[in-house]
C-alpha cells in the first residue's frame, strides 16, 4: 500500500509530464492504473513497455512497446 501523500505527489507529477512510461507492468493494477489516465488527460504521450503483455493496449496508453525494458530503454538511449 502506498502512502497517500506519496500517491498524491505522483499524481501531481504525472499531471505535469509530457511523456509517461509504464515499464514492466500492464498498467492495469491499482494504484499504477490511476497514473496513466491522469497523465493522458493532462496531455502526456503515454507508453507501456511490457515484456509479456496480455490483451489489447489499455486505452490510457497511446502505444505499447513489447520487449525487455533493459533492452528497450538501452536502445532508446542510443
Amino acid at each position: 500500500m502506498l502512502d497517500p501523500e506519496e500517491l498524491g505527489a505522483a499524481r501531481r507529477l504525472v499531471s505535469a509530464c509530457d511523456l509517461f512510461l509504464a515499464i514492466g507492468t500492464s498498467g492495469r493494477v491499482a494504484p499504477a492504473s490511476w497514473l496513466a489516465p491522469t497523465a493522458r488527460a493532462a496531455g502526456a504521450f503515454c507508453v507501456n513497455v511490457d515484456l509479456h503483455p496480455d490483451g489489447p493496449v489499455d486505452p490510457a496508453f497511446h502505444a505499447r512497446v513489447v520487449g525487455d525494458a533493459q533492452d528497450v530503454l538501452a536502445e532508446w538511449a542510443r
